[in-house]
C-alpha cells in the first residue's frame, strides 16, 4: 500500500540480531539491507528490537534510527541490490535507545 502522505515520517518496527543492534549503536553500522515490503521513505524512522531467532524472544535491547537514503528502487540502482530488497541508510538517534546488559 502506498503512504498518502510522504510528508508525515512513519516508524517501522523491525526485528533485529543482537550483534547487529550492537555494531548501530557503536556508529559501525550505518545501513539495514531489509526487504522492501514497508514502503520506506526518507526521513522515517525504524524502531530496531533486539531479537533472538533461536529461543523466538525479544529482549529489552531497542535503538530508533532515521532512514537518510533508500537505496535499490530506481534504474541504475537495482542492478547493485537484490530485487525486492533496499537498502536503507540510517543514522542512531542519540539517547533513543536500550541496551541490555545480560
Amino acid at each position: 500500500m502506498e503512504r498518502i502522505n510522504i510528508e508525515q515520517p512513519v516508524v517501522h518496527d523491525l526485528k533485529i540480531e543482537r550483534s547487529y543492534l550492537r555494531e548501530v549503536l557503536s556508529g559501525r553500522k550505518r545501513f539495514e539491507v531489509r526487504k522492501d515490503d514497508h514502503d520506506f521513505c526518507d526521513n522515517d524512522f525504524l524502531m530496531l528490537r533486539s531479537y533472538d531467532q533461536r529461543t523466538e524472544t525479544y529482549n529489552y535491547s531497542w535503538a530508533l534510527v532515521q532512514i537518510t537514503d533508500v537505496f535499490g528502487r530506481y534504474e541504475g540502482e537495482s542492478e547493485f541490490v537484490v530485487p525486492g530488497y533496499v537498502i536503507l541508510a540510517i543514522k542512531k538517534i542519540e539517547g533513543m535507545w536500550n541496551i541490555d546488559h545480560d
